[in-house]
């Protein structure tokens, strides 16, 4: 996380035309962020709220600016390859990955009203 928004100004500001940033849960980059505990993919457990990096969709890091255009969200996601050896990793048994994420998937459209994305067609992976 950091507490500087100059850094994050200085680094992108001329590609983002950022006019100001501002902090995002607490900081002005902040990691694992899963919506600031918004649980747009029905994932919390009745009762319990989402915990950044455990059994919820985040993305690696995150941070929000006032741009000429209004307020934007930039979510950055890295990807590594790692091994698990010695340890099998979960299946979806019962099914519920299926049933919670295929809607939006199939539509490119969040499954929750009050997440008022779209995935566009740039964004898409070409590998």
């Amino acid at each position: 996380m950091t507490s500087d928004p100059a850094l994050l100004k200085q680094a992108l500001g001329d590609v983002l035309n950022i006019d100001q940033v501002e902090q995002l849960d607490g900081a002005y980059l902040t990691f694992e962020y899963n919506g600031g505990g918004q649980d747009y993919l029905g994932e919390a457990k009745a009762g319990r709220a989402l915990t950044r990096g455990a059994n919820s969709t985040s993305t690696d890091a995150a941070f929000a600016f006032h741009s000429p255009l209004g307020r934007e969200l930039v979510l950055v996601e890295w990807k590594y390859t790692e091994k698990h050896l010695g340890s099998r990793l979960s299946g979806d048994r019962k099914g519920i990955r299926e049933k919670r994420y295929a809607p939006g998937i199939r539509t490119g459209l969040s499954t929750r009203p009050s997440c008022r994305t779209r995935r566009s067609s740039s964004s898409r992976s070409t590998s």
